[in-house]
């Protein structure tokens, strides 16, 4: 896939919502580059280091609050949490700049309302450096 750097059969669909792809190069350790795609082939998201975790809306907010913590990077300034994307649907919600989880679960939640339960969910957080 060339949105990967890499030919087409090199790359993995790791996750699926009803409308959105996620790929990841064939062979990366589960941190490295991903692409979302639409079902039309158009490229929605590119990011590096991307942790990905397939859900479902049920279990969105627990699957947000691992993937925020597994993102999360701490230096002296305290934590920095991760940008976040929540796939759903032919949706992509992105959240970015939060610094409170109990916020950013609140919007994620009201994002998701609505959602059958079984209905399927891919959390992408993309770590900030700093």
């Amino acid at each position: 896939m060339q949105a990967l750097g890499a030919g087409g059969s090199d790359a993995v669909e790791i996750a699926r919502t009803d409308g959105l792809s996620v790929f990841r190069a064939a062979g990366g350790d589960g941190s490295g580059g991903i692409c979302v795609v639409d079902d039309r082939g158009v490229v929605r998201l590119r990011a590096q280091r991307a942790l990905v975790l397939r859900t479902d809306a049920r279990h969105a907010i627990a699957a947000l609050r691992a993937a925020l913590e597994r993102a999360a990077r701490y230096g002296d300034a305290g934590r920095t949490l991760p940008g976040i994307a929540v796939l759903h649907g032919g949706r992509m919600a992105e959240f970015d700049g939060f610094l409170d989880t109990e916020r950013l679960a609140a919007l994620v939640r009201e994002e998701l309302g609505g959602r059958d339960d079984a209905a399927p969910v891919a959390i992408v957080a993309v770590p900030r450096d700093g």
